[in-house]
């Protein structure tokens, strides 16, 4: 499969189309082009979504600029984080308070890994190792004194609407197994930069995130759990690559976050017919339908439960499972 066709149906001015449309990004290459890569990100991918993608005709495998906003604005953070530490580190840590003796201590992407009394600083390399003939690569945001880090910059209802906790200890423990020497630490952090955040939402939902960059601090995996769930992903692509959609693996309800089912009681049923706000909502059929007994009137409407993941999948033009729940226009 080539390279995906870019449209700007917006019309976007060239200054910020060409913008969007460089993707600099790189999986890194091999010595030995006979073997098989496969990136750390990618394998966190659903099985399903990974043979697919790799499937989707280029006429068919098409983009619009807007749809690549997130993603530059994502690089664009971690390159100025980059150049942060590469440049200007020093009279940073110095305006934060930092003592002199600990900015001193500080050695940036440093070549000898156990050098005394210093704090190795690693930023955005990209290592590999083998498995089971498979290379395995990896590009980490920092490792900062043994700790793996990693920034996500997500929307807020992207964060509170999805749980990814277990591909965060899954990414992290992946480097951690990939960069043993490095990663000498059992804990992995996630850095989250909102780009929507707002300081009203504080008093309006209690899980609001207090602040626009948040810490979340992980347990990560075992050295011998990480490579064992490495092997597994690895034979499940295996297994499923020859085969059809009909009996290829099924992605799961947490990777198509999908909600749950809805079912609201009216209590009027003319404001259902209008579209109008229900009386009560309910989780299961059958709480529903209680509620409507007791009160001796009322309708309930369903509202069908909605997958999300599938309008950011690339294999979305080709594959069956999505249309099960998006059908073709």
């Amino acid at each position: 499969m080539g390279q995906s066709l870019i449209t700007n149906k917006g019309n976007i001015s060239i200054s910020m189309a060409v913008w969007l449309a460089t993707d600099t990004y790189s999986a890194g290459t091999l010595q030995d082009p006979t073997k098989e890569m496969i990136s750390a990100t990618t394998l966190l991918k659903p099985t399903r979504q990974f043979i697919l993608s790799q499937q989707v005709p280029v006429q068919e495998s098409t983009v619009d600029v807007t749809d690549l906003i997130s993603n530059r604005l994502g690089h664009a953070i971690h390159s100025s984080i980059e150049e942060s530490w590469r440049n200007n580190y020093a009279e940073s840590m110095k305006k934060l308070g930092y003592p002199q003796k600990l900015i001193d201590a500080v050695r940036i992407n440093p070549e000898v890994d156990d050098e005394p009394d210093t704090i190795p600083v690693y930023l955005e390399q990209r290592y590999y190792r083998e498995i089971d003939g498979v290379v395995i690569s990896g590009q980490f945001d920092q490792i900062i004194n043994g700790e793996i880090e990693d920034v996500k910059s997500t929307s807020v209802w992207s964060y509170l609407g999805t749980n990814k906790d277990d591909d965060y200890i899954r990414q992290l423990s992946i480097y951690r197994w990939i960069n043993p020497d490095k990663v000498t630490s059992d804990i992995g952090r996630i850095q989250h930069v909102f780009t929507d955040w707002q300081r009203m939402m504080l008093k309006q939902n209690p899980n609001y995130p207090a602040h626009r960059v948040i810490e979340n601090k992980f347990n990560l995996m075992s050295l011998s759990d990480t490579e064992n769930w490495i092997r597994s992903k690895l034979n499940e692509i295996r297994y499923n690559i020859n085969l059809t959609q009909e009996r290829m693996v099924r992605c799961t309800k947490e990777e198509l976050w999908m909600s749950d089912p809805q079912y609201k009681y009216y209590a009027d049923p003319v404001k259902a017919k209008e579209g109008g706000r229900s009386t009560k909502n309910f989780d299961n059929l059958q709480s529903a339908h209680s509620h409507r007994d007791k009160a001796g009137k009322g309708v309930i409407i369903t509202v069908p439960a909605e997958v999300k993941a599938c309008g950011y999948c690339p294999a979305f033009p080709i594959c069956e499972q999505r249309k099960e729940y998006i059908p073709d226009a």
